[in-house]
């Protein structure tokens, strides 16, 4: 869910089965009024322009799964001190981490850092950390490395975030240890960091495979997790119920002795001043908070927030633009909506636009990006493009790759060309000259391929003379 306000009733059983649940949302702060309880066997918090990291009631319920913030800020000491059973944390932010950000957070087995500003000693409180990932191209070549000596020795397992990037050292390695396709790098067994180049056959070109990584379940975390299944509905925990209650309840404010308790009950004032104040207005000559998804600019009239614009809570005298990526095409709203993977939003009050063919784009973007070179992707609302295969090149991001035509090859993934077979040698297999399956380009005198004998395309050149 992104943007909305639903919330479920605590005190009734759920017949139903959720099995994850993730709730997007425009929150300064992480409390249970910005992010209420629900009956999910995991729920996932994603809270964006996060200023305040400690309030009386956090959400930190038992089926709170994993937490991503994204914030303007610096990230400060004890910023999530309140959370300390949380297992999976993603942290994006413009600003710096302080290096006690993470304190007692024991069992801690993922996290995810977004930021140019890495200090590798804020993983020294963090004791059972399993899985890093980070913007690794954003790293200096000093910080790279002592992550790649990290997984190396088995400590845990490192990811970079997927972006297209240039090909390196570090990053066929960091593929090869999570068991997919490694990209090509070159003189590896000349890299500066003794951890590339000790684990690098020059010979076979190829990385050895570091240790295994076990996290508490036993899995090993150089593998993807496989997603768990539910059989039975979850219930909520009698604790969270209290804490989420706690959080909410709203105390009225003293009553004018000359209304009835009827007409008190919806009246919601600030203070007992009779004058006339901006963030209120008038309603059967009582002033009232102005509420959300209205804004009082007088002391007298409340106005509908127009599409585009939010007004969050009590009290607002202006209504708030929604931020760059995000969206509200409707009157009186209280949050906006962030745009969805392979969309886009130009402006915050129109419906989000599907990124063209050969462009994609994640959460909350304003424009869609080409695919890089060697990519490519088919389809409209693109999250991800699609690496060119062995084999194959990619010329234009928004067509399908091309196999390799007879008498060329292409060993390596995300190419936009084929390189021809050197002298002597034509496409085909050693163990059907006749027909070019393009696995090889193999030595051959007296024989040539067989334009109408084609299949799949090179991917290999090898001399057998």
């Amino acid at each position: 869910m992104s943007g909305g306000d639903i919330r479920s009733d605590v005190s009734q059983s759920f017949a139903g089965n959720i099995g994850r649940l993730e709730l997007a949302k425009l929150a300064s702060v992480l409390s249970v009024q910005n992010f209420p309880v629900y009956p999910a066997h995991e729920f996932i918090i994603n809270a964006f322009y996060v200023t305040d990291f400690n309030h009386e009631h956090p959400p930190n319920y038992v089926n709170l799964a994993e937490i991503r913030v994204y914030s303007l800020e610096r990230i400060p000491a004890n910023a999530f001190r309140q959370f300390p059973n949380i297992h999976t944390l993603s942290v994006e932010t413009d600003g710096d981490i302080d290096l006690h950000a993470f304190d007692g957070l024991t069992h801690l087995e993922k996290l995810t850092i977004k930021s140019a500003k890495l200090n590798l000693d804020i993983f020294n409180s963090l004791p059972n950390l399993k899985e890093f990932e980070t913007n690794i191209e954003k790293l200096d070549e000093k910080t790279q490395c002592k992550l790649v000596e990290k997984l190396a020795n088995g400590q845990f397992a490192v990811q970079a975030i997927p972006n297209g990037l240039k090909c390196t050292c570090v990053l066929a390695y960091l593929h090869t240890a999570v068991e997919r396709a490694p990209c090509d790098a070159q003189h590896c067994e000349n890299s500066s960091c003794d951890a590339i180049k000790n684990n690098y056959n020059a010979t076979t070109r190829t990385f050895n495979v570091p240790p295994p990584i076990q996290r508490s379940d036993g899995t090993n975390a150089l593998h993807e997790r496989e997603p768990r299944v539910y059989t039975v509905p979850f219930q909520i925990a009698s604790q969270d119920q209290e804490n989420f209650q706690q959080g909410t309840s709203q105390q009225p404010l003293e009553a004018d002795p000359q209304r009835s308790d009827t007409d008190e009950q919806n009246l919601w004032e600030s203070d007992q001043s009779s004058n006339l104040e901006v963030g209120k207005y008038l309603y059967e000559d009582q002033c009232i908070l102005c509420t959300p998804g209205y804004y009082c600019p007088d002391g007298k009239n409340r106005i509908t927030c127009p599409q585009g614009k939010i007004a969050p809570g009590y009290g607002f005298s202006v209504c708030k633009e929604c931020p760059e990526g995000w969206y509200s095409t409707c009157d009186t709203q209280e949050t906006c909506i962030m745009c969805p993977k392979g969309f886009y939003c130009p402006t915050s009050d129109q419906e989000p636009q599907a990124c063209p063919v050969g462009y994609y784009s994640h959460y909350a973007a304003t424009e869609c990006t080409k695919c890089p070179s060697g990519y490519y992707t088919t389809y409209t609302n693109s999250s991800y493009c699609f690496q060119c295969p062995m084999g194959y090149s990619c010329t234009d991001s928004t067509q399908c790759p091309q196999p390799c035509p007879a008498g060329t090859y292409q060993p390596d993934i995300m190419s936009t060309s084929c390189e021809p077979c050197p002298d002597e040698h034509q496409c085909g297999t050693t163990t059907n000259l006749l027909q070019c399956t393009a696995t090889s380009c193999i030595q051959a005198e007296a024989w040539s391929c067989d334009q109408s004998q084609l299949g799949p395309p090179a991917s290999v050149c090898t001399n057998i003379g």
